[in-house]
C-alpha cells in the first residue's frame, strides 16, 4: 500500500505539474477539488501504511519501507509539503516510543536540528518559489514560524469581534451529519456552502492558513471551549498511551492518531471519516494477517 500510494502521488503530481513548485501545487489543488481530495487521501494512506510498518517492525525485517517513505518524504518536503511529511513522521516516533525502541539523546538532537534547518529552508522556497535565493537558515526562525499556527486563533477572535456567532459544537457535528446524510434523508449542502465546516470558512475569510484545535474550540464555545477541548484531547491521548503495546493496539492507535496529528494545523472537518476509514482498514489487514498465519 505504501509503495502504491507513493507511486500514485508521483504520477498525479508530475502529470498535473503540481510537483514543479509549491506555488504550482497550491494552484493545482485550488483549481481542482478532485485533485485536492486525491492528495488528501494519498497522504492519509501513506501515513497509515507507515504506521503498519512501524507497529509491526522487528529486527531483521529490513528497512525497505522506511527508505521508500524517506525518499517520498524528502521529495515532498522539498516541494514544500512540510506537514504532510512531518505529521506521519511524528506518529512513527510515537509508535516506536510505545514499543520502547530508544533514540539516543545525541541522535535526537541531530534529527531535530536538521529538521529545523530544513523547515526554514523550505519556508524560504515556499515564498520565493525555488531554492536559488535561500539566504536565511537560522533554525530559531523555524521555531518562530511554527508559532504562526497562532494566526488561526487570532483570526477567529477577529471574526467574533466582527459579529461571528459561536457555533456551539456545530463544526464537530457537521462532518458526522454530512456522512449520515449519504444514507439518511437529511439535507446535505454542498461542502463549499456549509458554513459549519471551518476549513471552508477560514479559506474564505483568511486564505490557506490552516487551522488548529484551539481555534476550532474557540469558534465553537469561546474561551471556555479551549479549556474543555484541551481536557478532552489530553484525556484521550493519556488513555491511549496507557493501553499496553501490541501490534494490534499500536496499529489501531496509530491509524486513529494520524488524523488527530494532522488536526494540529487543520480543522476537524475530515477527522471522523478518516479515523473511520483507518480503523476499518486496520481491522481488515489484521484479519487478513491472522488468516494467513492460521493457514
Amino acid at each position: 500500500m505504501l509503495i502504491f500510494m507513493v507511486l500514485i502521488f508521483f504520477a498525479i503530481g508530475f502529470a498535473t505539474g503540481a510537483l514543479s513548485s509549491y506555488g504550482a501545487y497550491l494552484a493545482i489543488v485550488k483549481s481542482s477539488p478532485l485533485i485536492t481530495l486525491l492528495f488528501v487521501y494519498i497522504y492519509l494512506f501513506i501515513g497509515m501504511a507507515i504506521v503498519f510498518v512501524a507497529a509491526s517492525y522487528r529486527e531483521g525485517f529490513g528497512y525497505t519501507y522506511f527508505i521508500v517513505f524517506a525518499i517520498w518524504g524528502l521529495f515532498a518536503f522539498k516541494v514544500g509539503l512540510r506537514g504532510e511529511v512531518m505529521f506521519p513522521t511524528a506518529v512513527i516516533a510515537a509508535i516506536l516510543g510505545r514499543r520502547r525502541i530508544p533514540l539516543k539523546t545525541h541522535k535526537l538532537f541531530i534529527v531535530v536540528s536538521l529538521m529545523l534547518f530544513a523547515t526554514i529552508i523550505v519556508k524560504n522556497a515556499r515564498i520565493s518559489g525555488d531554492y536559488s535565493s535561500v539566504d536565511n537558515i537560522n533554525p530559531l526562525n523555524a521555531i518562530a514560524e511554527m508559532g504562526s499556527s497562532l494566526r488561526a486563533i487570532q483570526e477567529v477572535i477577529k471574526w467574533r469581534k466582527s459579529g461571528f456567532e459561536l457555533l456551539n459544537g456545530e463544526s464537530y457535528w457537521a462532518p458526522i451529519e454530512r456522512q449520515l446524510a449519504l444514507f439518511l434523508p437529511i439535507e446535505r449542502l454542498p461542502s463549499l456552502q456549509d458554513k459549519r465546516l471551518l476549513n471552508v470558512v477560514v479559506m474564505e475569510k483568511a486564505g490557506p492558513i490552516g487551522f488548529s484545535p484551539v481555534a476550532e474550540a474557540y469558534a465553537n464555545f469561546g474561551e471556555k471551549g479551549i479549556i474543555l477541548i484541551s481536557i478532552i484531547l489530553g484525556s484521550l491521548f493519556a488513555k491511549l498511551d496507557r493501553i499496553p503495546s501490541t501490534i494490534r493496539s499500536d496499529i489501531l492507535i496509530g491509524v486513529a492518531i494520524i488524523p488527530l496529528f494532522v488536526m494540529i494545523r487543520n480543522s476537524f472537518a475530515f477527522i471522523p471519516v478518516q479515523i473511520f476509514i483507518g480503523v476499518v482498514l486496520a481491522f481488515i489487514i489484521l484479519q487478513l494477517a491472522k488468516v494467513k498465519v492460521d493457514t
